[in-house]
């Protein structure tokens, strides 16, 4: 064993062993009994208090051990220096921590259940697939899970209103109905031939103006946590339906802005500093919400303090907007674009209308350069060499000169 410099030094990996070992050979351990805990007992308080470095130590392990077999709970203590179990003792009614051994047999123990894995096929599989080809189709209709069809005609990063969405947001818990008022309504609005009405296409022709003036880039700056995730879905509906490079009658454009999703306020300190004096290739959007789902107030703590006390009884939304206007104003100064979607509220209604705005945004920017907004052969062209890279079975000639 090493030497010990301190009478609380943890015990060593030798020291754990060694006890382990006592016990082992004192016979008092079965072939059922688990190794919950080996650490050290402490030495009285008077010797840590006078230890010198000096005196030798007197090294002592406590354990603790349960034997699956009876359920029972053991304590012990072992004498490392005289290798010797001096202590030994039942203790009736306790349940120690579950050991890492235990949970992956309790793990494998219920994945392995035919009562489990029966539950799983009633309650929790479902399938969302094509409804009349694929792999997926057939195994779930060879494994009798529910189906829910993706309409031929939706591409993936439009289907949100479709079972794609709607499937997995009605499990959660989301009321799918008002989701889809919202929507209808962004609808109708977006069909309007009033431009003041029509915010879709006022927003489409704002950023077709200002990528048509070089801003080829598109900062999506979301100032509410709950609207964050849908930066992420907004990035690819923007990224996948607009990055062209012909147009629909095949001339070459390699068209289309570059999303970028950032979180406000937290991005000011990461990424503002690029937007506010780097290359102007950007647009800025800004994502709020008038009414915030939760309201907090900043607790008026260290009022003393000149940095922070101003602070102290105004509401966190206060500051949120604060920042956001702050951060909107230094852009404009600094000759930045930006302009910025305003929600009445985070609820299924109103995220139902802005997600369906989004989109016809999207289709009329398609309009709008002149590409198709609904297609994505470059990613077509990525699978294609996937397969041949995999394997798959005639798709061999689309990977010839490609190297993993």
């Amino acid at each position: 064993m090493k030497n010990t410099i301190h009478p609380l030094e943890p015990l060593s990996r030798e020291e754990v062993g060694l006890a382990v070992k006592i016990l082992r050979d004192s016979g008092k351990i079965a072939a059922s009994t688990r190794f919950v805990s080996v650490s050290l007992k402490e030495p009285p308080k008077a010797f840590v208090h006078d230890f010198t470095g000096v005196e030798t130590l007197p090294r002592e392990a406590a354990a603790v051990l349960f034997d699956n077999a009876t359920n029972a709970c053991f304590e012990a203590e072992v004498s490392l220096s005289d290798l010797a179990v001096t202590s030994w003792r039942h203790v009736p009614g306790v349940q120690p921590t579950m050991t890492s051994d235990e949970q992956i047999e309790c793990e494998r123990a219920v994945l392995s259940s035919p009562e489990f894995k029966a539950a799983l096929k009633r309650q929790l599989n479902i399938a969302i697939t094509d409804a009349e080809k694929g792999d997926l189709l057939s195994i779930a209709k060879a494994e009798q899970y529910p189906l829910f069809f993706v309409p031929a005609n939706v591409g993936g990063r439009f289907s949100v209103f479709t079972p794609v969405g709607l499937v997995p947001a009605a499990l959660i818990g989301i009321d799918i109905a008002r989701l889809l008022k919202g929507a209808a309504a962004a609808t109708a609005q977006s069909w309007s031939a009033r431009l003041e009405e029509n915010l879709a296409l006022r927003s489409a022709q704002i950023h077709c103006a200002l990528d048509a003036q070089g801003k080829k880039s598109e900062v999506v700056f979301a100032y509410s946590s709950y609207l964050w995730g849908s930066a992420f879905w907004y990035r690819q509906l923007w990224a996948e339906s607009l990055g062209k490079a012909q147009d629909r009658q095949g001339n070459p454009v390699e068209t289309g802005q570059t999303p970028i999703a950032a979180l406000g306020v937290t991005d000011q300190h990461s990424q503002l500093q690029l937007y506010m004096e780097g290359p102007r290739d950007k647009m800025i959007t800004f994502w709020d919400v008038e009414r915030p789902r939760v309201e907090l107030t900043i607790p008026k703590a260290l009022a003393e303090y000149e940095s922070c006390g101003y602070l102290g009884g105004k509401k966190l939304s206060r500051l949120l907007r604060a920042e956001r206007a702050a951060t909107e104003a230094a852009l404009t100064r600094a000759g930045r674009p930006n302009c910025r979607w305003t929600l009445a509220r985070v609820d299924e209604a109103t995220i139902g209308a802005f997600f369906q705005t989004l989109e016809f945004q999207t289709a009329f920017a398609g309009e709008l350069l002149g590409i198709d907004a609904f297609d994505q052969p470059g990613v077509e062209l990525g699978k294609k060499l996937t397969y041949g890279l995999m394997g798959r079975r005639g798709f061999a000639e689309w990977a010839k000169g490609v190297k993993i």
